[in-house]
């Protein structure tokens, strides 16, 4: 969308993102445990990818900016780009400021162990 005026703002677009392991679960330190011996594991896993499948779910947008001019409306769509760099486009919704697409994608993708926070927090 080219920006002719200033626009405060293009809307708001809602997602939904799950991501599934497909290793085994991390698992809990014993109770009973040499903290240095953990924290110098911890730091090697967190260098290493987890690997898994991504899910989501492009599900609505809400007071999109007017793209056409003729008609003070707009033709919205989504792309969502995966980090293995595959992309998706959602269909078009034509003359809509508040589209539901429920669009939904998923992709195998390999994330930094950093950024990847499992159900049972240690």
């Amino acid at each position: 969308m080219k920006r002719d005026k200033k626009i405060a703002s293009f809307g708001k677009i809602y997602l939904q993102v799950m991501f599934s392991e497909s290793d085994k679960a991390l698992e809990r330190p014993p109770i009973n445990f040499d903290y240095d011996q953990y924290l110098k594991a911890e730091q090697e896993r967190l260098k290493s990818v987890v690997a898994g499948k991504l899910y989501v779910n492009v599900v609505h947008a809400k007071g999109l900016a007017v793209g056409d001019k003729s008609d003070d409306t707009s033709d919205p769509f989504c792309k969502v780009t995966m980090p293995n760099g595959k992309t998706f486009t959602s269909p078009i919704i034509e003359k809509e400021l508040n589209p539901l697409w429920n669009f939904k994608v998923e992709a195998n993708v390999n994330l930094p162990a950093k950024v990847y926070f499992p159900q049972e927090v240690i």
